[in-house]
């Protein structure tokens, strides 16, 4: 069994148990009366008190009956809010009316329960918007902040009660005071679960032990991914992870059973409610920067940008107002949080079309993250009655990760040995090549030759594939930039290998063919390969009528030969500069002078620079790329035909290099 299969099972396990192993279906409250005299709670276990209640705006039990009026009554489901529901009244007159209500306000709830047996049960009362006051049969058994009629005597509170109800005769009277001032959404928000104790009991247990079993791997996982930064910071990823772990553990405490309101008694309503929303938007940008360091190329910048703005705002928002006002725009930042969950996706569709490393492993967690994260906004919107869990969408996306990860350093451990394997090849050829350097006493050039054939290989396959990167229509602009740069590099590279094995040739006696060829063959190919770099610095080019000579030569050699000092006349040239070729033909030779109008060079380096790998110390030498060996191979190749080749110059009035052959 791998790795995803394995934690696709452990996720679905956590859901299973927040389900009820109950297979009937359970009835609905209607008009005020839930029917559970069919209801075996042993058999069938716990039961959700959904369906429409009595419901009394701006009404509070009265005296030891708990007496509401009767004309008052109006009718609610649960769970919702009553924020937007319309219901009847009347004037002082005795005129009806309708009213839409909104969220501040007070209202009890009733409802009567009908048993089939007296047994000891047990009332799950969940998070009420924003305090209650819970009776049943006339006792009362729980409140939580104060109900009150206005803002001023109201308190609002926060809690999960598990209640037990002795001995509950056949009917059971449940009536509910709740007042609202404080957020946007009141009521009965969620659905009140009645059971047999134990099962009840059982309920709380399993919920907080889900809760603390997953907040455990969060704050676990947290911590591992900080280890893993510290002990490898090159790599800023695991540094984000951690911390969006981390942000999402203080989440799941605060949310579902409130775990951290229980451990803190004396948290306020506000700082519980603070605490929860900045769990959520200040982590977006944290997960934003996460999916772009491992994903670069992919992530938009500027949807990132955005909706990073947006993020600190919405958390500045939650930091500096009361709950009631940014209540108020949830909808819109719950929007905000489902584009960003689309432009996560889209990114990691890219990423996967792109071929990257982990990205289709990376979206089948995010997606399993995204549908626990969108319950999650539903459920807070009261559209669906499921539950908080988000989080274990996360611990879903956290083995995802981590069999990503196990997979990168298993990669990255077989590269390592495979590095050292071939570093200790490496080590034994060096040692190779130094022990047979030292019992044949090879020179310095020799060695660098031999250097030089070992490195063209790989460059011409370098130089190769980088050119077939800049060719290919579908690979995106950034990496054909630079396959282009690595392209120009490797060409550049390729002539500097070039170069010095042809220095090593030619040191060593190279025989040359030599054929009567035209001077004018032997000048063109040479222009025609520097034409671009011509255009590129606007050099003018002037050359005299060379049609009818010709010279006995090896033609591949003389055009190298030409092609240099050309060169050397183009890149030491002042930008729209002139190069002049002229030819005099002077009894059995020919006389090439090839002047510039460039920086010109000082009398003393006049003949160091046809020296092998000889470069005038200035600051325009180092801005031209070379090693050194132009000159020094066209005096060599010169020599060999019985020519020479010399220079005149001044600093600063160009050169003029005048060529026997």
């Amino acid at each position: 069994m791998n790795a995803i299969s394995l934690f696709v099972i452990i996720i679905v396990n956590i859901f299973l148990t927040s389900c009820s192993p109950n297979g009937k279906i359970p009835p609905k409250a209607i008009k005020g009366v839930l029917d559970l005299r069919d209801w075996d709670f042993e058999k069938n276990g716990v039961i959700n008190l959904d369906g429409e209640w009595e419901f009394y705006w701006k009404e509070l039990p009265v005296g030891d009956e708990l007496a509401l009026p009767e004309d008052k009554k109006n009718y609610i489901n649960v769970p919702s809010s009553w924020n937007g529901q319309i219901i009847k009244r009347t004037t002082s007159g005795g005129e009806p009316f309708e009213e839409i209500l909104g969220s501040e306000g007070y209202a009890t709830y009733r409802l009567r329960v009908l048993l089939k047996d007296e047994i000891d049960l047990g009332l799950r009362v969940p998070d009420e918007a924003t305090s209650y006051e819970l009776y049943v049969n006339g006792e009362i058994l729980k409140k939580y902040g104060v109900v009150a009629p206005s803002r001023e005597n109201s308190i609002p509170g926060r809690s999960i009660e598990y209640i037990h109800i002795n001995k509950a005769n056949h009917e059971l009277e449940v009536v509910i005071p709740i007042s609202n001032f404080h957020i946007d959404q009141s009521g009965l928000l969620r659905s009140v679960i009645l059971g047999g104790i134990d099962s009840i009991y059982k309920l709380r247990t399993t919920n907080l032990s889900r809760e603390l079993f997953i907040s455990g791997i969060l704050f676990i996982m947290g911590m591992y991914h900080f280890a893993l930064f510290f002990l490898r910071r090159e790599d800023n990823s695991p540094l984000f992870f951690g911390i969006y772990c981390t942000i999402v553990f203080f989440r799941t405490l605060i949310k579902g059973e409130l775990y951290l309101n229980t451990l803190f008694p004396t948290l306020s309503f506000a700082n519980s409610f603070k605490i929860e929303n900045l769990t959520i938007y200040p982590g977006l940008p944290i997960f934003f920067e996460f999916v772009k360091i491992l994903f670069p190329l992919e992530m938009n910048k500027y949807i990132r940008i955005i909706l990073n703005f947006l993020c600190l705002i919405i958390s500045i928002t939650v930091l500096l107002f009361p709950p009631l006002y940014f209540t108020k725009i949830l909808t819109f930042f719950h929007l905000i949080i489902l584009f960003s969950i689309i432009f996560v996706i889209y990114t990691l569709i890219k990423a996967i079309k792109q071929k990257r490393e982990g990205a289709s492993t990376f979206l089948f967690g995010i997606i399993l993250y995204a549908l626990t994260a969108i319950n999650d906004l539903l459920y807070s919107r009261i559209i669906i009655n499921t539950g908080f869990y988000a989080p274990v969408g996360l611990v879903a996306f956290i083995f995802a990760q981590s069999y990503l990860l196990s997979s990168r350093f298993s990669k990255a451990f077989s590269d390592t040995k495979e590095a050292m394997r071939m570093a200790e090849e490496q080590r034994q050829l060096v040692e190779t090549a130094k022990e047979e350097i030292e019992r044949l006493g090879r020179t310095k050039d020799e060695f660098l030759a031999n250097l030089s054939h070992e490195i063209k290989t790989p460059l011409v396959s370098i130089y190769g594939y980088s050119e077939l990167i800049t060719m290919e229509e579908d690979l995106p602009e950034s990496i054909k930039e630079y396959g282009s740069e690595i392209y120009s590099s490797a060409g550049r590279l390729n002539s500097y290998m070039d170069d010095v094995l042809l220095v090593t040739d030619l040191e060593t006696n190279l025989q040359i063919d030599k054929k009567p060829t035209l001077l004018s063959t032997l000048i063109k190919n040479p222009i025609y390969q520097l034409e671009s770099l011509m255009k590129e610095r606007e050099i003018v080019l002037h050359i005299s009528d060379i049609s009818n000579f010709k010279v006995l030569c090896d033609g591949v050699l003389i055009e190298r030969a030409l092609n240099n000092i050309l060169k050397n006349a183009i890149v030491y040239n002042k930008t729209k500069g002139t190069v002049k070729v002229e030819v005099i033909q002077t009894n059995d030779k020919l006389e090439i002078n090839i002047s510039d109008t460039g920086i010109g060079i000082l009398p003393e380096y006049s003949d160091k620079i046809f020296d092998k790998f000889f470069r005038i110390d200035s600051s325009l030498s180092y801005e031209v790329s070379g090693v050194g060996l132009g000159l020094f191979l066209a005096k060599k190749i010169l020599e060999l035909h019985g020519g020479s080749i010399s220079v005149r110059s001044e600093l600063g009035q160009g050169s003029e290099f005048v060529i026997e052959i």
